[in-house]
């Protein structure tokens, strides 16, 4: 056992030290890299996968264990290396790669991107969680985690977010293979990259709402398979972690959790207690979110999973109109001024009260918000367009496959009378399908925790159609399999991950960098400013074409940079923004100063000379344009502190 354990160990770590020490960086990696950009980078995730797939089944055949365990760390480390590839990819590009990109060149947050990343810096300062930081504490419990571990480096921020979400999308998919074919389990993963393709680069909530649900899946399944009903717990326990720190598909808990009584036991008592411990489960996955809030949320302003959802009841409600119809509402009537809190109260109320007067309108929202999703998940074949979205979103290529191995998963459910596995894929579909009204507005990334349960109902299909093809026209009973893969490892890790993340801002707060005491002397007329300047920080350094052969975050070539504006998300930004010269830089970084917690939402503008290179704080004299700040100079310093 040591022997194989030391074996993966080795395969995982050698290739993730070399892989980041000498290629992340290299400008032949990024050449490379680009080449295969969006949808086609899963054609380098899909011949590493089979590659992998390849060498396995010849170590089964040789009775290799040593060799397989390897394969399973150099799979893990590869799982790794692919979550990296869009962060790579867009920090190469100097731009968001996709349209609705919330990264400006590369390590600049903007719109809800640069709410966590304020939302961060405002915890950190000592100050509590800000409203939107309240709606999700979790996720902002994760960021602080994060930043300090990286040392307050952005870039770095980003690329764990990006391994350890790496690492749960290959334990889910490695517990989907065991069970349902190794090809089962590549589906899975693809499904889960080209969701988290458009996220990883980016401070938003997805990401680690997409590695929830990875985790609580991997779990999950492990219990099923083993009929074990405390693991089927935990998994559960997981995916309602996953839900407050993100959402997804909201009526997945109770629906799964009556899945339990089905797979576990066969008198009433024993059933009865799965469901039972299911649901306690359930309950327990709400108290780190509450925990937080509790003790560090803006209860005055924010509430826990406010903002969104009350917008989608009144849409609903009206008859279908939509999320920013609440916005509508409230600045027509005077409420856009008051805290989030109370908007979510008065919307409510005034969702209640037409329901109560007009139940016909919301009727006809439902009908509504079902025709978005019909129309926001079909793709065009010559001049009509296919509903693709029958398995629930994942990206374009793989929610197209899901839709059809869906059905293949339903046939060998009834071909082979498996009650129990079609009973869990029903469960889920018709919650999938319940959740559609409260989701449909905001697309694909409303769904991001269940992903991967949505991934799974075309694994199975695909798992069934390899299984047939491999065994010459005959079905395996996958519900009778009991898989070779351990359910202590992705347990150990996603409860370890909760457990950390909730424990880090009462762990780490105190400890954090002491509140700027310096006493800054600036001329008339500037004020002081102490932001954080190491390496990875929030900063673009624009260079001339010709400075540079390539982009690299934060180092961005001109042309590159002007790329940002062509993005349809991205045409609305400060005309300060557009204007930044070569030789200037652009930062995000917030002033350490206490006071000046206000300066949120208003970036800094300045010559390159003025930044020291090496040096992890930046100490400047900056001038109020409105909008934006404007580094005129060095500060001096009166007293000598160091934040």
């Amino acid at each position: 056992m040591f022997k194989l354990a030391a074996a993966a160990a080795a395969a995982f770590v050698a290739p993730v030290w070399i892989y980041f020490r000498f290629v992340f960086e290299a400008e032949s990696y990024h050449t490379f890299l680009s080449g295969f950009l969006k949808t086609h980078s899963l054609l380098l995730v899909l011949g590493g996968g089979l590659a992998g797939l390849a060498a396995d089944w010849f170590a089964a055949r040789r009775g290799w264990r040593t060799a397989r365990a390897a394969i399973a760390g150099l799979g893990a480390a590869a799982a790794i290396v692919a979550l990296t590839i869009p962060v790579a990819q867009s920090w190469a590009a100097g731009h968001s790669l996709e349209d609705g990109g919330f990264m400006w060149a590369g390590l600049i947050p903007v719109h809800d991107s640069y709410y966590y990343w304020n939302g961060v810096n405002h915890l950190e300062r000592g100050e509590g969680l800000d409203p939107i930081g309240t709606r999700r504490p979790l996720n902002i419990a994760y960021f602080l985690l994060r930043h300090t571990l990286s040392g307050g480096s952005l870039a770095a921020d980003l690329l764990i977010q990006a391994a350890v979400l790496g690492l749960a999308c290959f334990l889910a998919a490695r517990q989907t293979g065991a069970i349902f074919g190794r090809l089962a389990g590549l589906f899975l993963f693809l499904s889960m990259y080209e969701f988290a393709y458009g996220w990883a680069p980016t401070t938003m909530t997805e990401s680690f709402g997409l590695t929830l649900g990875a985790l609580a899946l991997a779990v999950t399944l492990a219990g099923w398979a083993r009929r074990n009903p405390l693991v089927y717990a935990v998994g559960m326990m997981l995916l309602a972690v996953g839900q407050n720190a993100r959402g997804g598909v909201l009526l997945a808990l109770p629906l799964l959790a009556l899945a339990a009584p089905l797979r576990f036991g066969g008198a009433p008592r024993a059933r009865l207690k799965a469901l039972l411990l299911a649901v306690v489960a359930v309950a327990a996955g709400f108290i780190p979110s509450w925990l937080l809030f509790h003790y560090y949320g803006y209860k005055a302003a924010g509430s826990l999973h406010g903002g969104g959802y009350a917008g989608a009841v009144f849409g609903i409600a009206r008859g279908g109109t939509g999320y920013w119809s609440s916005i509508d509402y409230l600045n027509q009537h005077g409420f856009a001024g008051l805290p989030e809190k109370e908007k979510d109260r008065i919307l409510l109320e005034r969702a209640r009260e037409t329901m109560r007067a007009r139940p016909d309108l919301f009727l006809q929202g439902l009908g509504v918000e079902y025709r978005k999703y019909l129309r926001y998940q079909s793709a065009p074949v010559g001049s009509a367009s296919v509903f693709t979205g029958w398995a629930g979103p994942s990206g374009p290529v793989t929610e197209a496959l899901s839709s059809v191995f869906l059905f293949l998963a339903a046939v060998y459910c009834w071909k082979t009378k498996s009650w129990q596995l079609g009973g869990f894929l029903a469960l889920y579909w018709l919650a999938l399908a319940g959740s559609v009204p409260a989701l449909a507005e905001n697309q694909r990334r409303a769904f991001a925790v269940t992903v991967p349960y949505s991934g799974l109902l075309g694994a199975v299909g695909c798992g069934a159609l390899a299984a047939f093809a491999r065994r010459r026209f005959s079905l395996p009973r996958f519900e009778e399999i009991v898989p070779e893969t351990s359910p202590i490892g992705p347990s150990a890790l996603a409860v370890t991950l909760v457990v950390v993340t909730t424990a880090a801002p009462f762990l780490l707060l105190p400890k954090s960098f002491a509140q700027a005491s310096s006493r800054l002397a600036c001329p008339a007329g500037l004020s002081p400013r102490i932001v954080r300047a190491s390496p990875g920080a929030a900063f673009v350094l624009l260079h001339r074409d010709g400075d540079r052969r390539r982009s690299w975050a934060p180092d961005v070539r001109e042309s590159d940079y002007r790329r940002n504006f062509h993005l349809h998300f991205l045409q609305g930004m400060p005309s300060y923004m557009r204007e930044l010269r070569p030789g200037q830089f652009l930062s995000a970084e917030p002033s350490l100063i206490p006071h000046f917690g206000s300066d949120a939402w208003r970036y800094y503008v300045g010559d390159q000379s003025l930044l020291t290179p090496g040096a992890p704080w930046a100490y400047w004299c900056v001038e109020d344009k409105g909008d934006h700040f404007v580094v005129r100079s060095r500060a001096g310093t009166l007293s000598p502190a160091q934040p």
